[in-house]
């Protein structure tokens, strides 16, 4: 729902190309995590859980697609705003969300410290890439120009 939110702002504001960074960071992050997560089939913590919790443990998805969202807003704003004071106030805010979502994890007893690590991880790489592909000067290697057949 955030996600969708900052979405269509991001939209509303003319602003498409972070738009679509923030929806591709949380698609893919999405991807594979579902996808790590059958293939690894860690079973979750065998202590009470304080909610239900159904599917495997490693990676954490809440805690993979709040790093995605949180810090690629983080990264749209600083883009965005120029005053420092905003910075700051939003870096401090998005880092205790992605912060906060990964300790609720650890204890509700759904996940062990290292699946909340696993999903941070994951999102991080995700972002990385997809950063380092959004600031590309030049795109070719969407064409993969260079590579023999």
């Amino acid at each position: 729902m955030i996600a969708a939110i900052f979405f269509i702002l991001l939209v509303i504001k003319k602003y498409y190309y972070a738009a679509i960074y923030l929806v591709l960071n949380k698609v893919v992050v999405a991807l594979f995590n579902s996808l790590i997560k059958n293939t690894i089939e860690r079973p979750r913590p065998s202590h009470y859980h304080y909610v239900f919790a159904g599917g495997y443990s490693f990676p954490s998805g809440h805690s993979a697609s709040s790093f995605a969202l949180y810090i690629s807003l983080l990264i749209i704003s600083l883009h965005i705003f120029k005053q420092l004071k905003i910075k700051v106030f939003i870096s401090i805010m998005t880092i205790i969300m992605v912060l906060l979502v990964g300790y609720s994890r650890i204890f509700l007893g759904v996940h062990y410290p290292s699946d909340v690590l696993g999903g941070y991880t994951l999102a991080a790489i995700v972002i990385t890439f997809n950063t380092l592909l959004f600031r590309a000067k030049d795109l070719s290697i969407l064409q993969l120009k260079g590579i023999k057949n």
